[in-house]
């Protein structure tokens, strides 16, 4: 019986290896590399934030103040 055992044990020691080893493959092949996709979209989004929004703030209020209800239009409809 002890024999039966220890190659039980070890099967399943096995078995839950090998059922890690599936979860950290498909952790390293699918989950990583869509966190790396969303940050980077982050970051594309957050670059166009500081980039153009500045741009766009000085080219409406340079021309007229009363333009400055319809950028909140603007900043609400983007957020």
């Amino acid at each position: 019986m002890e024999c039966g055992d220890s190659v039980w044990l070890i099967i399943k020691l096995l078995y839950s290896f090998a059922k890690c080893g599936f979860k950290l493959k498909v952790l390293l092949e699918v989950v990583v590399p869509k966190l790396i996709v969303y940050l980077y979209y982050i970051i594309e989004l957050l670059r166009v934030l500081l980039i153009a929004l500045p741009k766009l703030v000085d080219m409406l209020l340079r021309n007229s103040l009363y333009l400055f209800p319809s950028l909140l239009y603007i900043l609400e409809a983007v957020i």
